[in-house]
């Protein structure tokens, strides 16, 4: 992980964004944060497109934990955190 893992970036938001399988899909969401640890923008930015796109509601709260787990520096993932407090899942809703 970290900067080693840069070189799976591009197949891993392949995976994040598109994948069929849900489970796939969070553990690209994982993965990415892992990746990008010394980097948070960039796994902040990717996750927040994702948020209100992803179909899954599974992938969804994995999407607000990941960004929760960032704190101070997820300010920028504020609004989309608001916006999944109306999110149609009540467990989004409550991870929101």
């Amino acid at each position: 992980f970290g900067p080693a893992a840069r070189s799976a970036n591009d197949l891993l938001l392949s995976v994040f964004r598109s994948d069929k399988l849900p489970r796939l899909r969070e553990a690209a969401a994982r993965s990415l944060v892992a990746v990008w640890q010394g980097e948070p923008a960039t796994a902040i930015a990717a996750l927040i497109e994702r948020l209100p796109a992803d179909a899954a509601v599974e992938v969804r709260v994995t999407i607000v934990e990941l960004l929760g787990g960032y704190g101070p520096s997820a300010t920028p993932a504020l609004p989309a955190l608001r916006r999944a407090r109306t999110d149609a899942d009540p467990r989004v809703r409550q991870a929101a």
